[in-house]
This record gives structure tokens, C-alpha cells and sequence, in this order.
């Protein structure tokens, strides 16, 4: 594929920061990884349009974001910013940079239903997500909150969450909190290796700089002990791999080959079935993956 070493190029200039004027990429994959504002920031004028694009929607996520998590907090829910729309503030030069398809906000499970029941007053409805899913879509017309419970499913991890409210710090907007930077490195490996590695290469942007403001020993040490180490490991291995130009598959036998990283390829269901085996923190874990994997394929059957 031609384009391939033109992206990876793309991606690891972007990610240093460096001047970009040309870019030799077909234009559809800088679109479709999520670079074509960051390069237009980074001097690529044929991208103007995109910046321009992303700059207006950012506009309308200040403008209804704000009034909810206000309502979150005037019920009394904690409630903090993760993934894209964090990173967008904290992570880049311009919040534009950095492209998103919903907004991401984490409450305590014990807060969840309260939660709801602030966004359908706000007028969002839920939406269908998968059986035994850590969040749920919230739809108000063109306007997406994914409102998680946690990172991963539901007995798939130990993950403290107690200890991760605890190291909350200030967030954005007024009056949300998001996570503490190492936290959210482990957070963002996590979600990587749930997507088995198959995600836009913006994704390994934020990691070099999560990784700039967390610490990466202690962000595998956590995620270890949480039982999600390998595929935290993984999702490293995989940004690393790209960034420092090594050669292969970016994260091994595993993860997957340069051509179905950049065309976005879904594994076959073999790889699928390895990817979770090799990855999952124990036996009960599994077991958990092989109960959500059965309980999604059987509504997907009856819908039918």
C-alpha cells in the first residue's frame, strides 16, 4: 500500500511536533486516523478545511457539554472527562487537534442510575449498547455522551476504582474532575488493547504524550495489578513500535500487521479468540470475555 510509510511518517512528525507542509498520504487515511486538523495546525494548508470543520464542532461541544456536567454536579455526581474529549484539553495545543465521534464521561457506578436520570431530564435518550458493557450511549439529535461505569466490562479486571476517584485532579469543564495522568495512560493502554490494537493512529499520539505526563513503569505496574498488564503491555509495545520506527508487526504475532493497522482491518474471529486469551489477567477474566462475547452474539442472533 502506498501510503503506509507516508502515515507512519506523518504520525511520528505530528507527534514530535514538527513542521508539516506536505503530506504524502492519500488524504482518505489522514482522514481516516484522525490527523487532518493536526495537520493543518502543523502547516499543511491542504488541510484547512478539516481545522476549520473541527474548530465549529469544538465550538458546540464547550456550548452543550458545559450545562451537563454542570446538572451532574448540582446532583451531587462526580463526574470526570476521559478519552477524547480529556485529551483534546489537556493533551494538545488546540482542543481542534484532536477529533472525537462522542464526548466520554466517567461517574461512580454507585451514581450511575442518578446519571441517567440527569441526562434523560437534559433530554438525551439512551441508546443500544452491547449486553454487559462498562458504558452506555446517550443520544440528544447530534449530540453523543458515552457515560461510563468504568474502562472494561464487568469482571474482566480488579480495577480500583475507590483509589482512581481518590487521585482525581481538576478538570475541564468548570466543576468535572479527570483522571490523574498515569491513570489515564493506563486507562487509555487499556482501551487500545479492548479494541485488540485495531484503532486510528491519532491513538498513538496520545499515548507519547500521556506518556510525557504520566509515568509509564508505574502505569504498567498499576495495570498488572489491576490483572491487565498484558494487554496494557501490548497497546505500549504497539505506540512504541510506530513511533521509534522499529521494524515487524508493531506488537508482535498479536497485534496487528502494519497493513491492517493503517487500513483498520477487523481480526478474523482465530485472532480475536487469541488476542483475548493471551491478554486476559486470569481464568475468571475469560471466562468473563466468553460470557460477553456469547451473550452480544446471541442478541445479535434473535434481533435478526
Amino acid at each position: 500500500m502506498p501510503g503506509v510509510d507516508a502515515l507512519f511518517t506523518l504520525v511520528r512528525r505530528l507527534a514530535s511536533r514538527q513542521p508539516v507542509i506536505e503530506v504524502a498520504a492519500p488524504k482518505w487515511l489522514v482522514r481516516r486516523h484522525g490527523l487532518a486538523a493536526m495537520a493543518a495546525r502543523a502547516g499543511a494548508g491542504t488541510y484547512r478545511d478539516e481545522l476549520a470543520r473541527a474548530t465549529i464542532e469544538w465550538s458546540r461541544i464547550d456550548v452543550e457539554l458545559a450545562p451537563v456536567v454542570t446538572a451532574f454536579v448540582a446532583a451531587g455526581i462526580r463526574v470526570a472527562a476521559i478519552k477524547g474529549v480529556a485529551y483534546a484539553k489537556s493533551l494538545y495545543d488546540s482542543p481542534a487537534e484532536r477529533p472525537m465521534g462522542d464526548v466520554d464521561l466517567l461517574v461512580q457506578p454507585a451514581d450511575y442510575s442518578r446519571a441517567a436520570a440527569v441526562l434523560t431530564s437534559a433530554g438525551f435518550v439512551a441508546g443500544v449498547s452491547p449486553v454487559l458493557h462498562h458504558a452506555h450511549a446517550w443520544v440528544r439529535e447530534t449530540f453523543v455522551i458515552d457515560l461510563h461505569r468504568s474502562i472494561i466490562a464487568p469482571g474482566r479486571s480488579r480495577i480500583d476504582l475507590a483509589a482512581v476517584w481518590a487521585r482525581m485532579q481538576p478538570g475541564w469543564p468548570d466543576c468535572a474532575e479527570r483522571l490523574e495522568p498515569t491513570d489515564a495512560l493506563v486507562f487509555h493502554l487499556v482501551n487500545l488493547a479492548r479494541n485488540r490494537l485495531r484503532v486510528p493512529l491519532i491513538h498513538v499520539i496520545d499515548t507519547e504524550r500521556l506518556c510525557q505526563q504520566g509515568d509509564a513503569t508505574t502505569a504498567i505496574e498499576r495495570a498488572r495489578s489491576w490483572g491487565l498488564g498484558r494487554g496494557a503491555e501490548l497497546a505500549l509495545r504497539f505506540c512504541t513500535s510506530i513511533l521509534e520506527e522499529r521494524a515487524g508487526r508493531p506488537a508482535g504475532w498479536l497485534g496487528p500487521s502494519v497493513h491492517d493497522a493503517v487500513e483498520l482491518h477487523e481480526p478474523s474471529v482465530v485472532h480475536k479468540v487469541l488476542f483475548d486469551v493471551a491478554t486476559a489477567g486470569s481464568a475468571p477474566q475469560l471466562a468473563s470475555r466468553v460470557v460477553h462475547f456469547a451473550a452480544n452474539r446471541l442478541r445479535r442472533l434473535s434481533s435478526r
